[in-house]
């Protein structure tokens, strides 16, 4: 179960990430290393 669901967040996050890639002509995306963000508890991100 847990596969799943980090093979369906790095299948988001990797398609977000090329989208905003092309829409702002390679520009620095800030999805960059979002999966940590996605899959950590709220009361442990940094402000980074």
């Amino acid at each position: 179960m847990a596969a799943k669901m980090n093979q369906a967040i790095d299948a988001v996050r990797a398609q977000e990430t090329r989208t905003l890639k092309r829409l702002t002509h390679g520009a620095k995306v800030i999805l960059t290393h979002s999966r940590w963000c996605l899959l950590k508890r709220p009361e442990n991100l940094t402000e980074n």
